[in-house]
């Protein structure tokens, strides 16, 4: 049912609104009838925790001849309460045509995964994706790579009696209020709603090749910060470590609700994307100077008129 008032009269629409408070309480008592509602209690925390995030421009950069992207990947690791983090960062271009921007994501997830295997080498007991576990696969070829690596990923984590997560800042997944029966609210949305601060919702992961791992899907309420539910993918080696692992993730919320590590690794993956300009204004000199003059330009005449303009301090 929409809700039309005139856009004035706010005190209405926030009536309507606190009139919908029933429905959220008979909500609530479905979540606690359905056996899915956990209490969370803590005890357990990992002396190794590495947390692994990759960021990519929304689109590459058009230059005259060719498009250029770059991939930024962060990793946070947390070793005794310490924290130490580390960056790096690749150029993707596509010469003589246009970079497919399908294929840049799928190059970021297999270089997430890399990095992933590498801290469980390096004996993390627990790694944290920001992101999906197993991600999907869209049409690059890549994508099987991805794949593959993320199977292995989990593979190589349980045998070793470890623990791989992936925490989801945006999830529009519905499989949560399915299993509730409830109609028109995302799990996020529903969690939020009905949750109260250290508590989540869990169950066996939605999809079977997983589920028949041992891994699990969840939604809890942080300890601090917003109070939005977040959402948690984890491939543990028994239910209860889950239930200690959502313990962890929301005592160690920040001010966004999401565990620290997490906003941390992902600033700075986001900062090594965002020297993608920086990068293809290089390149556009260094082929103006070199061998290549005729590639040497911004594909918009306006961008380069700007830069031109700018150099000689021009408005």
């Amino acid at each position: 049912m929409v809700i039309v008032l005139e856009a004035d009269d706010l005190g209405g629409v926030a009536g309507r609104l606190a009139a919908e408070r029933p429905r959220v309480e008979g909500l609530r008592g479905l979540v606690e009838s359905s056996g899915l509602l956990v209490r969370l209690r803590g005890g357990w925390r990992p002396r190794f925790i590495s947390a692994v995030d990759t960021a990519f421009p929304k689109s590459p950069v058009y230059l005259l001849g060719f498009t250029v992207s770059l991939v930024g990947l962060a990793r946070v690791d947390v070793v005794d309460g310490a924290a130490r983090s580390r960056a790096r960062s690749w150029v993707l271009a596509e010469p003589l045509g246009e970079l497919d921007q399908d294929y840049v994501s799928a190059f970021a997830r297999v270089r997430e995964r890399m990095e992933a295997l590498a801290a469980l080498g390096e004996g993390a007991e627990l790694v944290v994706l920001d992101g999906e576990i197993v991600p999907r696969a869209g049409r690059s070829p890549l994508w099987g790579e991805a794949l593959r690596l993320s199977e292995r990923l989990v593979d190589e984590a349980l045998s070793a009696g470890r623990i791989v997560a992936g925490v989801l800042k945006r999830s529009y997944s519905r499989s949560m209020a399915a299993r509730l029966g409830v109609e028109g609210l995302t799990d996020r949305v529903l969690a939020s709603l009905t949750l109260r601060r250290g508590e989540a919702l869990l169950a066996p992961h939605s999809d079977e090749e997983l589920a028949g791992r041992g891994c699990v899907e969840a939604l809890y309420k942080p300890l601090r910060g917003l109070p939005a539910a977040v959402r948690v993918e984890a491939c543990c080696p028994d239910r209860g470590r889950c239930v200690e692992l959502l313990w962890l993730l929301a005592s160690e919320a920040g001010a966004s609700g999401l565990p620290w590590p997490i906003d941390l690794v992902d600033s700075l993956a986001k900062r090594e994307a965002s020297k993608v300009s920086a990068v293809a204004a290089l390149l556009l000199s260094r082929l103006a100077r070199g061998e290549a003059p005729q590639l040497g330009y911004a594909s918009n005449p306006q961008e380069t008129m700007g830069r031109r303009g700018s150099r000689h301090g021009q408005g």
